[in-house]
């Protein structure tokens, strides 16, 4: 999942606002783990997360993460 600060013009957060960090451990305090990831646009700049769910899941526990996620995306976006 990648994240930028501009929908329309694609630009990214500034790297020293660690975006996907935040993201990260919001999740974390949620119970949902994920790999927060920088620099997949030039190496330095551009925030993702990769999600790795378990090869066996139910469609609660998509949901539930599903909800986390969000949950954490808005967190790290209300610091900013």
């Amino acid at each position: 999942m990648e994240f930028v600060a501009d929908k329309t013009s694609k630009r990214s957060f500034p790297p020293e606002q660690t975006f996907s960090a935040r993201v990260g451990a919001a999740a974390m305090k949620r119970g949902l783990l994920v790999y927060p990831m920088k620099g997949s646009v030039d190496g330095v700049s551009g925030d993702h997360l990769l999600l790795a769910p378990p090869a066996v899941i139910t469609a609660e526990q998509t949901t539930w993460a599903t909800e986390q996620l969000r949950a954490s995306v808005r967190e790290a976006s209300a610091s900013l």
